[in-house]
């Protein structure tokens, strides 16, 4: 666990030494699904979602099979939730979806440790 850390040196011969040592731990960044299969009705606004952990927490991103990297327009948002100084959670709000809307949606995470990469399905509900 990072955080600093206190070395104390002492031989018996007055005065002791002290050291404070911050300590920073590095990993690849670890993602987390509430729901791997997510059913919806055509025409409703949903919400994608995932909780991303790394350090450092560098670079995320929602992508779509045959559409790649998803940029925020009228029809996708993305936003970010800071939950602590190594998580987020990372929604993709979809308005109003249509039957081209559903499929496998990406979360990708990476920093220079490494990266993950998370799938979601998006399924069409019928009334």
């Amino acid at each position: 666990m990072g955080g600093t850390y206190e070395c104390v040196a002492y031989n018996n011969v007055p005065p002791a030494v002290k050291r404070q040592i911050p300590v920073k731990v590095l990993y690849r960044p670890e993602i987390k699904l509430n729901n791997r299969r997510l059913g919806q009705y055509r025409g409703k606004e949903t919400i994608l979602e995932c909780r991303i952990t790394a350090s450092p927490l560098d670079t995320y991103n929602w992508k779509r099979y045959s559409y790649g990297h998803l940029d925020d327009t009228w029809k996708y948002r993305k936003e970010t939730f800071q939950e602590d100084k190594n998580t987020i959670t990372y929604t993709l709000r979809i308005r109003s979806v249509e039957a081209h809307d559903f499929g496998m949606y990406t979360c990708e995470a990476s920093n220079s440790v490494g990266r993950s990469q998370a799938n979601m399905e998006l399924y069409g509900n019928e009334i």
